[in-house]
């Protein structure tokens, strides 16, 4: 019987056994490093949105941090323009007769009339002045009649002067003064 050399086959066995080996081996590690390749990717993404979430959050904390300032910087402005208001209404409840005509008068003169002069002796006053034209002086003593403390309004002198440039025309208004009535 001849000898059949089973060491070389043997041999070559083992090398293919490693070859596989070194090849499932090479395959497990690609495979490791590519899932730990993607996991790492897939960390760094989760990782990015989650600072973008906290940069989100930030600024909405900032705005709102803002936002509540300027709301408390607004609620101090009406706190103060409020007893602004206040302070005036006190004032203007507290101001005597000749300043609340004084102010009343102020606000009726319309345009093309200038007062010369104010004299009130008791409960009466007669405005002296000069217009522009008579419709500007009957405007004027309409205003005064919408006062309530004006009782009794009378034009007492009207005169015409005439220039080579201009026309003046001076006027005397009389107004009996009632206290009771809106002061």
């Amino acid at each position: 019987m001849g000898h059949v050399n089973l060491l070389d086959w043997r041999n070559k066995h083992i090398l293919i056994q490693n070859r596989r080996y070194a090849l499932v081996v090479s395959i497990v590690v690609g495979l490791c490093i590519c899932a730990g390749a993607a996991g790492n990717f897939a960390i760094n993404v989760f990782i990015n949105k989650v600072q973008t979430r906290l940069a989100y959050v930030n600024q909405q904390v900032i705005d709102l941090k803002y936002n509540g300032n300027d709301e408390l910087e607004l609620q101090n402005q009406k706190t103060m323009l409020s007893s602004n208001i206040n302070f005036i209404h006190k004032l203007h409840a507290s101001c005597d007769i000749a300043t609340t005509m004084l102010d009343n008068l102020a606000h009726s003169v319309p345009e093309g009339v200038l007062l010369n002069k104010l004299a009130r002796n008791g409960n009466e006053l007669i405005i002296s002045g000069t217009g522009a034209s008579n419709y500007s002086i009957t405007l004027f003593i309409e205003n005064i009649r919408t006062f309530p403390w004006a009782k009794d309004t009378k034009l007492l002198e009207i005169k015409t002067n005439t220039t080579s440039d201009e026309t003046n025309i001076a006027f005397e208004v009389y107004i009996s003064i009632e206290h009771n009535n809106g002061l």
